[in-house]
C-alpha cells in the first residue's frame, strides 16, 4: 500500500545550534506498483526534501534527505512537511522536531 493519511511519521534531529541540520530517510514502497513524488508542501520554508524523482518499484526504497535550517530558532521546534504520492490521494506527513539551542 502507498501511504495513506493514517501514517505519521516524525524526523527528530535532536539538538542543533543554529545550523542547518540534515537526516536521511527512506520511502519504502510495499504497493504492488510504482510511485514517484509528485510534491510536497512544508509550513515553513526553513525545511526542504531533497530526493531523486525516479520510480521506486515495488519492494525498493527512495532515499530523500530532510534538511531544517534552524538558523534564528530558539527551543524546541516542530514543522510539518506533507509529501505527496502517485497513486495516493492523501500525503505522508512528517512532523520535523528539533531542540534548538
Amino acid at each position: 500500500e502507498i501511504y495513506t493519511s493514517s501514517f505519521v511519521g516524525s524526523v527528530n534531529v535532536y539538538k542543533v545550534k543554529g545550523e542547518i541540520a540534515a537526516k536521511r530517510i527512506v520511502f519504502d514502497n510495499r504497493s504492488p506498483r510504482s510511485f514517484v513524488v509528485t510534491s510536497y508542501e512544508v509550513s515553513c520554508h526553513c525545511t526542504e526534501l531533497a530526493f531523486d524523482n525516479q520510480p521506486v518499484i515495488p519492494g525498493e526504497g527512495l532515499r530523500a534527505t530532510v534538511t531544517f535550517d534552524t538558523r534564528g530558532e530558539r527551543g524546541w521546534q516542530m514543522k510539518l512537511m506533507k509529501v505527496y504520492f502517485s497513486g495516493s490521494r492523501e500525503p505522508l506527513r512528517l512532523f520535523i522536531e528539533a531542540d534548538v539551542e
